[in-house]
């Protein structure tokens, strides 16, 4: 998995925030933060192929 800082990322299955972020190198609220609009259910659901904002 490459997570690089200031561009998207597209979600693969089995990921989930906190993985996306560590790997990113960015806090878990500032992944958050920057997806409010696709985390709409929640930080706990995603799901495959949504494309993340890593900032």
């Amino acid at each position: 998995m490459t997570v690089t800082r200031g561009q998207d990322y597209k979600v693969q299955e089995g990921d989930n925030l906190l993985k996306i972020a560590q790997q990113a190198g960015v806090p878990l609220q500032a992944l958050i933060d920057a997806n409010k609009t696709i985390l709409i259910q929640g930080p706990d659901h995603i799901e495959p192929d949504w494309v993340l904002h890593i900032p």
